[in-house]
């Protein structure tokens, strides 16, 4: 009976682990849009002054990593969302919690062509702390008057048409 057991629990594990081998392998699974996680402020809630170097258009804030692989997935996500909304006066701000300031944050925008996003860097991590963030990716979407009106934890899938309507709308984005 024990050995039977053994073989039985080793051909599971086997069975698990060649499951997340091929997952892993293969294209990864789609993301949700994000939708989900979208926290609306009501009533939207003014930035504390300064802390954010936007004013006056709406932005989307995404706080980021570069050694983390949601955040990068953000990233390019959020580059195609940052073009499709340039001539609606949105922008995209990355916001680096590097520690090297925006060295890092440079080299991996650039080997992956990731232009249309402003960035920043807060490698001592003032900003996410002043702002409640507490994990990453974390995106704030602010309003041009430096209004919070809503994030979202986690990443997202930024090409859904979904969100990014739900998000023009919230920003007062033309449509």
């Amino acid at each position: 009976m024990l050995e039977k057991i053994s073989i039985a629990s080793v051909a599971m594990v086997f069975v698990v682990l060649m499951t997340v081998t091929v997952r892993q392998l293969g294209a990864p699974p789609r993301q949700p849009s994000g939708m989900d996680r979208l926290r609306v402020a009501e009533p939207a809630k003014p930035l504390p002054a300064g802390v954010l170097p936007v004013a006056g258009r709406p932005t989307i804030v995404n706080f980021w990593l570069t050694g983390c692989a949601p955040c990068l997935r953000d990233a390019t996500s959020l580059n195609g969302l940052a073009e499709r909304l340039a001539g609606q006066g949105v922008g995209v701000l990355l916001m680096s919690e590097d520690g090297d300031g925006d060295q890092s944050m440079r080299g991996v925008l650039d080997d992956k062509g990731l232009n249309r996003l402003l960035t920043a860097a807060d490698g001592g991590k003032e900003t996410a702390k002043a702002l409640g963030v507490v994990g990453l990716p974390t995106t704030i979407l602010v309003d041009a008057k430096g209004f919070e009106v809503a994030r979202i934890e986690g990443e997202a899938d930024w090409s859904a048409a979904d969100l990014e309507a739900r998000v023009a709308a919230l920003l007062g984005a033309a449509r």
